[in-house]
């Protein structure tokens, strides 16, 4: 009882946010970022931390197209570019955990500084460019998580480079992943926007449909005013011609920033929530009611979650909030989510 007590304080959201941010932002955002991702090594802590705050039911089941996830909270790509660390992340309470973005060949990314926080608007801009350990670190790492019968459904990231890369990297991790999630919306590597070209990411899905029996979501580019938002729904109704299994929405809003050693980045965090979730009902209106949407951008609490997939979200994403809320956030919006389906105001369960 001691130890659980000990385990449940050292991870509640006072004390990450009033002892361990304060230390961790003391260091630049990368080498915080670092430090906090160490923990993940020691994997007891997080057996612990999922036995002492675990929230576990039926109700927070949720389909996705081919993949069953343990609730509607998923991991986000690039919290764990290399899946180095995925039975202690399953040990956070994840539904389900987006890994990568892998790369056919390892990649060092873009120079630093490349990762800057806003404190005061609970958000992140990296330039990071996909820095990776590569496809064949990738398949080893997935392959050892399986054997350890973890139930947690991985998804990996894979980055749309270049078409025989990507095609390469999918029917390379399709075998051993539960799912595949196409990333074509990085605005730090090069190479990527080229499938923001509706027609360009026909000719790709296409492709990847001849070798696809695996869930295939594809990560959405984020938007900003009205004509962006209707490029965007033309690559959502590619996406559904092509028969994907549904969409992420969405990546990291480009931005400029002299803090940078590249000069730009992509925003993350709560800036971007509000124009996420008004776009859900758009891409909810374009899919129709089979596919699924992974909602992603600013989700920071319980209501977030709840107002997402009432807009019409199958689920959602996070990455900055662990950030600046710590590793309790994700039992705590389980917690709160689960009590308010027991009460019956599940509208998103009937949508």
């Amino acid at each position: 009882m001691a130890v659980r007590n000990i385990i449940r304080t050292l991870l509640s959201f006072p004390f990450y946010r009033y002892v361990i941010r304060p230390f961790l932002f003391l260091l630049p955002p990368e080498s915080a970022q670092t430090v906090a991702i160490s923990t993940l090594k020691i994997r007891p802590l997080w057996s612990l931390h999922s036995m002492v705050t675990g929230v576990s039911a039926n109700r927070l089941l949720v389909p996705m197209g081919g993949l069953s996830a343990l609730n509607p909270i998923g991991l986000a790509a690039g919290f764990d570019k290399n899946l180095e660390y995925l039975r202690s992340l399953a040990g956070m309470g994840f539904g389900y955990l987006v890994c990568g973005t892998v790369t056919l060949e390892p990649r060092r990314g873009n120079p630093k500084p490349r990762l800057l926080r806003n404190v005061k608007q609970n958000s992140l801009v990296n330039s990071l460019g996909f820095p990776g350990q590569g496809l064949s670190s990738a398949v080893k790492k997935l392959n050892s998580y399986n054997q350890s019968e973890t139930a947690t459904p991985v998804i990996v990231s894979i980055a749309a480079l270049n078409e025989q890369d990507t095609i390469h990297c999918f029917e390379t991790l399709q075998p051993i992943s539960s799912a595949i999630e196409l990333n074509i919306s990085s605005p730090n590597t090069a190479g990527v926007k080229e499938y923001q070209v509706s027609q360009r990411l026909k000719v790709l899905l296409d492709k990847l449909n001849i070798s696809r029996n695996k869930p295939l979501f594809v990560k959405l580019p984020a938007w900003f005013g009205n004509d962006s938002l209707e490029e965007v729904l033309s690559l959502v109704r590619v996406c559904k011609e092509a028969g994907v299994t549904g969409v992420t929405a969405f990546n990291t809003l480009p931005i400029e920033s002299n803090l940078l050693e590249v000069g730009k980045g992509g925003l993350s965090g709560k800036p971007l929530f509000q124009d996420m979730l008004n776009s859900l009902p758009a891409i909810r209106s374009e899919l129709g009611s089979d596919s699924v949407i992974n909602a992603c951008g600013g989700i920071s609490s319980s209501s977030d979650v709840i107002n997402a997939l009432n807009a019409g979200a199958n689920s959602v994403q996070i990455y900055t909030s662990l950030i600046y809320e710590g590793p309790g956030l994700v039992n705590s919006i389980l917690y709160r989510l689960n009590n308010y389906l027991k009460e019956g105001e599940n509208e998103w369960r009937s949508n």
